[in-house]
């Protein structure tokens, strides 16, 4: 349906499947230990088994049956490689703005890629000769 839209209104869409505690092999800091091992009086679901089985299923069925598009971006693992502190509550999803920021990088750096990959193909068709 996104994608509909784009082609209609002219814009491109970007899928992102946002990184859970869960998922990946992030190192973590004592504060995302907590979160990851679960169970706050504020979001008691995080230290239920269930919720952390459908979060971690969720994301494989996902990036199973994602398209093979190039407009998929799975961001499940994009904390593995840093310690820093990311995670911000007990839902093991949601990000303090150290994390709000890498993201945020992370999807200017895909928008970047494409403009430089689609503003090298304008200019190999401006020099196309027919």
């Amino acid at each position: 349906m996104a994608s509909l839209l784009g082609d209609g209104f002219g814009f491109d869409c970007l899928f992102i499947w946002q990184p859970c505690i869960w998922c990946g092999s992030k190192p973590m800091t004592e504060n995302e230990h907590d979160i990851w091992v679960g169970g706050s009086p504020a979001f008691q679901a995080g230290g239920d088994p269930a919720w952390k089985e459908l979060v971690v299923l969720t994301q494989s069925l996902a990036a199973s049956n994602a398209d093979s598009s190039e407009d998929y971006f799975d961001f499940s693992t994009v904390f593995d490689s840093s310690a820093t502190e990311f995670y911000s509550d007990f839902s093991g999803c949601h990000l303090n703005q150290d994390g709000n920021e890498y993201i945020s990088s992370e999807i200017v750096r895909i928008i970047l890629d494409d403009l430089a990959h689609e503003s090298a193909e304008q200019v190999d068709s401006a020099l196309r000769v027919d």
